[in-house]
């Protein structure tokens, strides 16, 4: 796998910190018709407001990591099935691919906390809202909203023409790679799971962040995103960290191997177990 496991690493570590924020301040998207609210609270989290706050930027911040850490990926994969190891190789070009996702998510961040943000009189009309909805004052509050497409429509559109134009590029050398003689049986075979493994876990941020978050800002456009949308987003959301690791530990062999074998083991423990303990019964 080469390099390529740091990448995989950082992906893994960056899902395993999204559910532990997510835990942290149980953050919700709320839709009120024409708008959209991200908001936590003091009854929601269990950490202090003054820490819940910049949890919830990160929180927000996670989709613009999770943008360009897929289009890294697949524009990696490409380099590396092609043979161009001067892109792929070293601590500095490391730090650039693991550095382009983290701008990412700092992008985010402050285009969040800079633009995301309602002006006077619609801050008080949420406030009042979330409110009733919450049961708790409102300094106990923390949210952001407002129109995501107006501040960054272009992240969007180019992480998904990154992942499509190299995803396809990928596929076809990996087609080539397959008629090669020079390159080993077991090599091919990863590098066409790993290939795979990808565009699967690429499809599920689409299905359950994309799609929905998507679903909202149509709707909040045309002034009709009923109360159960949001709901359902926030649902969507939170299962990603949990599916998306699924189809490289199905798909991948050594990955598969491992989890069947500790299956197996502790299936087997288990059955000795029972064996031991008739045994025992037995001979009383």
């Amino acid at each position: 796998m080469g390099s390529y496991k740091y990448l995989m690493a950082f992906m893994t570590g960056f899902e395993l910190v999204y559910a532990l924020i997510d835990l942290l301040i149980q953050p919700e998207i709320v839709t009120m018709n024409s708008l959209w609210v991200t908001m936590t609270s003091s009854k929601r989290a269990i950490v202090p407001l003054s820490v819940a706050y910049p949890l919830l930027l990160l929180w927000g911040g996670s989709f613009g990591i999770a943008l360009a850490s897929f289009g890294a990926h697949f524009l990696f994969r490409y380099f590396i099935v092609t043979g161009n190891k001067k892109w792929v190789a070293g601590t500095t070009f490391f730090t650039f691919w693991i550095g382009i996702p983290i701008a990412s998510g700092f992008m985010y961040v402050f285009a969040i906390d800079y633009f995301l943000q309602l002006n006077q009189v619609m801050d008080s009309i949420v406030r009042a809202k979330l409110m009733v909805s919450e049961g708790v004052p409102g300094n106990q509050l923390r949210y952001f909203s407002s129109y995501l497409f107006l501040t960054t429509p272009s992240d969007p559109s180019l992480s998904l023409f990154t992942m499509i134009y190299f995803g396809l590029k990928t596929f076809s050398e990996i087609r080539k790679l397959q008629d090669t003689t020079s390159v080993s049986a077991s090599s091919k075979t990863l590098q066409t799971q790993l290939f795979y493994s990808l565009v699967i876990q690429t499809t599920i941020p689409v299905i359950l962040i994309h799609f929905p978050t998507t679903l909202i800002y149509i709707s909040t456009f045309f002034n009709a995103a009923p109360p159960i949308q949001g709901t359902i987003c926030t649902i969507t959301i939170s299962m990603f960290p949990a599916i998306d690791p699924l189809p490289s530990l199905i798909i991948i062999k050594p990955y598969r191997q491992a989890i069947l074998g500790c299956l197996k083991k502790r299936i087997s423990q288990k059955v000795s177990s029972i064996q031991a303990s008739r045994s025992r019964v037995n001979t009383f």
